[in-house]
């Protein structure tokens, strides 16, 4: 008496085919043991969809020629491609050219239950002989749970087939690693090897001839080109690097020092005479050049950079005071000679230190003054 996982067959007819199909396979697929079932994908037999045609509706009648023509829309096409079969392998028989594909099937209808067992028996060349499934419908051979299990595998076996180079681990050689000698780049040919092999080939393609270098300039025509570039109107940066003329690129060269130099620290709290006996030997020279230079640098003024430097770095209004008597206290009182003017903060009296006012600070407050004296007219109106 044949059973078909663990379930007794009582019927003689159903079980004298199972019996039969056993008989041609030479083992019961459900006593085979798990380690003997192989998982590959590669290993599942070539199952197209006219070997499914023929067994499914040609030899069983399972299915009719009009719904099998919609196959997409069966129930055991949407069951394998959404994942209820699973676990699927493939044993092969001893001393027989065909193969017993297993597999396990969810239930349509109860997914809670036990997973079902279908298998089916198929030749190499992909012809379906038998199948079998432990469901109730399992005895006719043809149950949702069998088609399904023929879809898979056809499914796989296709999908196999379109597997690309970076699908699969690399098979091909490492390359070699070949040692790469250092030359002049002159010496390096960067023709590409197609070119090289159309140049070898084709007989009407003429070698390249070596292009020929123009000639170094001689020393007169370089001093000649270089003169002419200083007496341009724009300057070259070229010329900043060569010292023959380096002094057309220096700023400051024509313009006055600064009258802070004039300031000595060592003078805070020394008595009026010691003042103007230094200031008497003091000198701040001006040449004609530097007064134009200044002159021609600074017509922007207030949009001058330089404008501002030299305004900060040059007494300002109030910042001068008279270091002799005033006026009627003996002698020259009050006669404003340029050597007797010193900056505040060497006067004598206050030793106070009086910074020139900063220019946006003093343009802050004529904007202020403005604003008064508009504020003044309004209000007499």
């Amino acid at each position: 008496m044949a059973t078909q996982a663990g379930v007794v067959i009582t019927d003689p007819v159903a079980r004298k085919r199972y019996d039969h199909k056993i008989a041609c396979i030479g083992v019961d697929p459900y006593k085979i043991k798990s380690e003997e079932w192989i998982k590959e994908v590669e290993e599942y037999p070539p199952i197209a969809y006219g070997d499914i045609f023929n067994y499914l509706v040609l030899e069983t009648s399972a299915y009719t020629q009009e719904s099998f023509k919609a196959y997409k829309s069966l129930g055991a096409y949407n069951q394998a491609y959404n994942g209820w079969v699973w676990n699927v392998g493939v044993y092969r028989p001893k001393a027989t050219n065909t193969v017993v594909v297993a597999g396990k099937v969810n239930h349509s209808q109860q997914l809670s239950n036990k997973a079902l067992s279908p298998w089916i028996h198929v030749e190499m060349d992909g012809r379906v002989k038998s199948a079998h499934c432990d469901c109730m419908a399992g005895l006719g051979e043809s149950c949702t749970h069998v088609a399904s299990l023929l879809f898979y595998i056809e499914a796989c076996h296709r999908l196999a087939e379109r597997v690309t180079v970076t699908g699969k681990p690399a098979y091909w050689a490492a390359p070699g690693k070949s040692a790469v000698e250092a030359a002049r780049v002159k010496d390096i040919v960067f023709t590409t090897a197609s070119s090289q092999r159309k140049i070898l080939t084709n007989s009407s393609v003429k070698a390249a001839r070596p292009k020929q270098l123009p000639k170094l300039a001689s020393d007169d025509q370089k001093s000649n080109f270089l003169d002419m570039l200083s007496k341009s109107k724009k300057k070259p940066v070229i010329l900043a690097v060569l010292g023959k003329y380096q002094d057309s690129f220096i700023p400051n060269k024509y313009l006055p020092g600064s009258l802070l130099s004039l300031h000595r620290s060592d003078l805070m709290g020394s008595n009026l005479e010691t003042i103007q006996a230094v200031c008497t030997q003091l000198s701040f020279p001006v040449s004609e050049q530097q007064a134009h230079d200044v002159e021609r640098r600074t017509v922007g003024q207030m949009k001058s950079k330089l404008w501002h430097n030299l305004r900060e770095a040059s007494p300002q209004q109030g910042d001068l005071r008279l270091s002799g008597p005033s006026s009627g206290q003996g002698a020259g009182g009050g006669a404003r000679t340029r050597d007797r003017m010193v900056p505040a903060d060497l006067r004598a009296d206050s030793l106070a230190t009086v910074p020139p006012t900063p220019p946006r600070r003093r343009r802050r407050r004529r904007r202020r003054r403005r604003r008064r004296r508009r504020r003044r007219r309004r209000e007499e109106k």
